[in-house]
């Protein structure tokens, strides 16, 4: 079993300066996310991400194969992706 929560969007509420301070420019952009699966070690992982790599990753997690850009990002860490760009 596999339980995903993914947020749309931080809060909409003004970004505040200790927001500002701790996350940089990208404190706009944050999206809060959970995944809780006996498939996944337990832990925080910090590393930026694109929610466009949930898919591939979720894929990954539970195939035995699986065909994805090189471009994605592997959320769970199972793949080592290659250095690109993140907005």
């Amino acid at each position: 079993n596999i339980l995903v929560v993914v947020s749309d969007h931080r809060a909409m509420t003004l970004v505040s300066g200790a927001e500002i301070r701790k996350f940089g420019v990208s404190a706009v952009a944050r999206i809060p996310a959970f995944v809780v699966s006996g498939l996944v070690p337990p832990g925080r992982d910090d590393t930026p991400l694109h929610q466009a790599d949930l898919l591939p990753s979720l894929a990954a997690l539970v195939s035995q194969g699986v065909c994805t850009s090189r471009k994605a990002g592997d959320l769970f860490g199972f793949t080592k992706a290659e250095e690109r760009c993140l907005y």
